[in-house]
């Protein structure tokens, strides 16, 4: 006699969504690659319009983040992130390098997004930092691998949920007809589009959307397309489940968003190297099949 489907359900659901064992290489790519992004982030000589936060968002409201905008701020700052960021590929500290990180990230992007327009661009980067930091607070006395694969997990979780609260927030603000309202959507795209072109007079919003119109002309096909996005951002959390899942949904990801950025000019680079890093993670998995490819050669003679 067959399982029941909800017994079913909640057997794969128990068979997952816990840490799971990384290997040191595998972690010192991610560490690597996420030091990389981070640097990158910072590595912006003008991040700030103004001298002062006219209008502060975060932390801005009880902290005045405006030394940051004084001579020769810029380069202090990089040079400690670099620093940081050293120490961290490296494992050392980390008790003490991610919450400076996490601080210097969230000030900086803080200070930048309390000049009266808000880009959350930033966000998750700065996202990640602060789950990491939480992550190695509570487990700092856990042995290596079970530190790192917490961190991993939780970072996972932190890029994930994300999508996860996006697609409550539209439930929200549409009272859950968000899809059946995404017909509409096209017509928002082509508002976007020619606002952008009269705010910036950037060559690449000159003329008229041909997809966005040609959605508009076709509601249901707009609300499949939108309806699909909608629901993988839903059911981004089945990436905790495993490895596979994760790699599988960071693909979806990451293919969502050049679709975004395909229809809309909207580029989101570093929510697609989060996903690169932690979701699909490729040198994990070159790693793990040299391994399973060795541990299937014959002994030697």
């Amino acid at each position: 006699m067959s399982m029941p489907l909800t017994r079913r359900i909640a057997a794969w659901f128990r068979g997952g969504f816990v840490p799971e064992p990384l290997g040191s290489m595998e972690w010192l790519f991610m560490r690597l690659s996420f030091a990389a992004l981070v640097l990158w982030t910072m590595n912006d000589p003008h991040p700030f319009d103004f001298p002062g936060q006219p209008a502060p968002v975060g932390m801005a409201r009880w902290i005045n983040l405006s030394w940051l905008h004084r001579d020769g701020m810029f380069q202090i700052v990089l040079g400690i992130t670099s620093a940081l960021c050293l120490l961290y590929v490296v494992g050392r500290g980390l008790i003490v390098v991610l919450p400076l990180l996490t601080f210097l990230h969230v000030a900086v992007w803080t200070y930048s997004d309390s000049q009266g327009a808000t880009h959350h661009g930033l966000q998750l980067v700065s996202m990640v930092l602060l789950a990491q930091t939480l992550t190695v607070f509570w487990k700092w006395r856990a042995a290596p691998e079970v530190l790192r694969a917490n961190l991993w997990y939780y970072s996972r979780g932190m890029v994930l949920f994300s999508y996860v609260a996006s697609a409550l927030t539209k439930t929200i603000d549409t009272r859950g007809l968000w899809v059946w309202r995404s017909k509409y959507f096209p017509i928002e795209l082509v508002k976007s589009w020619r606002m952008e072109y009269l705010d910036k007079f950037d060559p690449a919003y000159a003329g008229d959307p041909t997809a966005a119109f040609w959605l508009q002309q076709h509601p249901l096909v707009a609300q499949i397309v939108f309806g699909s996005g909608f629901f993988l951002e839903l059911f981004a959390f089945l990436g905790l489940r495993d490895r596979a899942w994760s790699a599988f949904i960071g693909v979806l990801l990451v293919l969502m968003h050049f679709s975004i950025g395909w229809l809309m000019l909207l580029e989101f680079e570093n929510h697609q190297w989060l996903a690169l890093i932690f979701l699909i993670n490729l040198p994990g998995w070159i790693l793990l099949w040299r391994k399973n490819e060795n541990t299937a050669l014959p002994a030697p003679v």
